[in-house]
């Protein structure tokens, strides 16, 4: 197999998507591209021709919609069998789901509730369950779909 480069894109501060280097992206199973910046605070969905929404904490000019939401350092983006999409917020340590359909963000998990240090990226796994990286104490955490906590062989919600 033979793997070539059909595009590269590019963004820039008040400047066009072109040809260049892209910061970081994902792919979903639609071919649709998101996009991240860590600097800046927002994540991005390229649908192949323009910007189809932006989140962050301010404005993105180029998106066609824009959507205010707390980004601090965001670092992965996953998509759910159910069309909503993760975003991992390393900054403020939150997960954040949001549901393209109506323009709503809301926060998923707040790690730091839960008393995680840092985290990287997030995965779910064929049973539905959310899998986080703690990236400092070098573990793993496991919450189910509803976002709650696997610990000692049960689920539970933790009430702070």
């Amino acid at each position: 197999m033979e793997w070539t480069v059909r595009k590269i894109i590019n963004f820039t501060k008040g400047g066009l998507w072109q040809d260049g280097n892209a910061q970081f992206g994902f792919h979903d199973q639609e071919g649709n591209l998101y996009f991240l910046n860590y600097q800046e605070h927002w994540v991005a969905k390229w649908n192949g021709s323009e910007i189809e929404w932006s989140l962050g904490k301010t404005l993105f000019e180029q998106s066609l919609k824009h959507y205010t939401v707390d980004i601090n350092s965001p670092s992965f983006i996953t998509k759910l069998p159910d069309g909503d999409v993760l975003i991992v917020s390393g900054g403020n340590r939150k997960v954040i789901r949001f549901k393209e359909g109506n323009g709503q963000a809301d926060v998923f998990i707040d790690a730091a509730k839960y008393g995680l240090k840092d985290i990287g990226n997030c995965e779910y796994d064929f049973q539905g369950n959310l899998w986080i990286n703690e990236i400092t104490s070098s573990k793993v955490w496991k919450f189910n779909s509803d976002g709650r906590i696997w610990r000692r062989g049960k689920w539970f919600w933790l009430d702070l």
